[in-house]
């Protein structure tokens, strides 16, 4: 979920997911995001968080997605 919401966020903004650690003021409202979760139960497609790793240091980052959350989810129980 949290690739899914990455991706969504940088198809209406500009730079790197980086950039926006810390600066969730900055993001563009990215709508369309569809999020079909196989693990039933976790919620994530809900989550208003992701968490970001930075291949260089190796640290991770979370950033707040609030405007760039999942506009639908379909849920299957038996996936």
């Amino acid at each position: 979920m949290d690739a899914a919401k990455g991706i969504n966020v940088m198809c209406h903004n500009e730079g790197h997911i980086l950039d926006y650690v810390g600066n969730e003021d900055k993001m563009n409202t990215a709508a369309g995001l569809i999020c079909i979760p196989t693990t039933s139960g976790t919620g994530s497609e809900l989550s208003n968080w992701i968490v970001i790793s930075d291949l260089e240091t190796g640290a991770k980052h979370p950033i707040n997605v609030i405007n760039s959350m999942a506009e639908y989810a379909l849920l299957d129980p038996e996936l």
